[in-house]
């Protein structure tokens, strides 16, 4: 779906980037290079490479290219401990790592083959035929690893059929088209990363990646040379950007916490504000609301992709103390009325 812009688009900006940028037919050459590498050494469905970048150009060639050899991905980040990363290789037996060049030092002990990308661009020839032809819908394209706060990281698989097309679901749902110009902020490990590049891509938009600072003014400075126009923002940013200070801005998600009355005061009338709600189990969203009002800021909306259960404890109990209770002749108009109780 990203590559037939290629064909159709070929001049499109697909990447702005603080260090480079690359059009849709740029993109796809590229990858292609990467692809080439990766065959080489056997990537193909069901087999896994690690990926670590700091912000820039290089992880949306990376994720783009093992999609596209086949593979499966897993970003994770320079800062997780060591006996994370160890977990993570030991349980989906990853051999190939891709990074930064300023990475491959750090993670030569976890992993045998640590391969900075630029090097990979640099030895590979050119890929002339098709995309991996033996990827199935079912087949794993990305595993989301957790931070383990259980004990041992959970990994969450997401399958090519399932995140297409959810990522379909959500440019449809917020009108992500060529115009869109989606400013991606957050850290690759995080799922929202996912949905950000891809989503963008497949809508035949542009990503636009900023320097690694997190400093709020950077971050005004990049949002506007990039000419950003679409964003996703945790509360705990958003509160602290001005929105005067990013005119260019358009339409800004808010998630991963609730959505608070002073920000929704604060960015109404500035831009489209969506309260977006869901997990990485979810693979993009459960829920959105296009339209917070003030006082009902905490409303999540409607399902964005797929169906979703709106349940109150207080309700199930009552609905399995009566189901328990009842003659079985009963039980349908009991569940019926508890469904609409907790679903008004």
């Amino acid at each position: 779906m990203v590559l037939e812009h290629a064909r159709l688009t070929p001049s499109a900006p697909a990447v702005q980037s603080w260090d480079g940028n690359y059009t849709y037919r740029e993109l796809d050459i590229i990858t292609s290079k990467v692809v080439s590498y990766l065959a080489k050494r056997g990537l193909g469905p069901e087999t896994f490479v690690l990926s670590c970048f700091e912000k820039s150009k290089w992880p949306v060639v990376a994720r783009l290219a093992i999609l596209k050899a086949g593979g499966a991905y897993i970003s994770v980040d320079a800062t997780d401990p060591p006996n994370f990363l160890k977990c993570v290789v030991d349980r989906v037996n990853v051999k190939i790592m891709l990074v930064s060049p300023g990475y491959k030092v750090k993670f030569a002990s976890v992993i045998e083959n640590v391969i900075p990308i630029t090097e990979v661009i640099d030895e590979s020839a050119l890929l002339t035929g098709p995309i991996c032809a033996s990827v199935k819908p079912n087949n794993t394209c990305l595993i989301l690893f957790t931070s383990g706060s259980t004990g041992q990281p959970k990994g969450i698989i997401q399958e090519h059929q399932a995140l297409a097309t959810a990522i379909c679901d959500y440019v449809k749902a917020l009108g992500m088209g060529r115009h869109s110009r989606v400013f991606q902020l957050y850290d690759y490990a995080f799922d929202i990363s996912n949905t950000d590049y891809l989503g963008t891509l497949i809508a035949g938009g542009c990503c636009c990646i900023p320097t690694s600072s997190k400093e709020i003014l950077s971050l005004i400075e990049n949002m506007s040379i990039l000419k950003a126009n679409t964003t996703f923002l945790t509360p705990t940013f958003a509160i602290w950007i001005d929105p005067h200070l990013v005119p260019t801005l358009e339409l800004v998600c808010i998630g991963g916490e609730p959505l608070s009355s002073e920000l929704l005061e604060k960015w109404r009338g500035h831009v489209k504000l969506v309260n977006q709600y869901g997990m990485g189990e979810a693979a993009t969203f459960c829920a959105l609301n296009q339209d917070p009002k003030p006082g009902e800021n905490a409303i999540v909306g409607y399902p964005g992709c797929g169906t979703i259960w709106l349940t109150d404890p207080s309700s199930l109990t009552f609905l399995f103390q009566s189901v328990l209770s009842e003659k079985s002749s009963s039980r349908a108009h009991i569940y019926r009325a508890a469904t609409l109780t907790m679903c008004p």
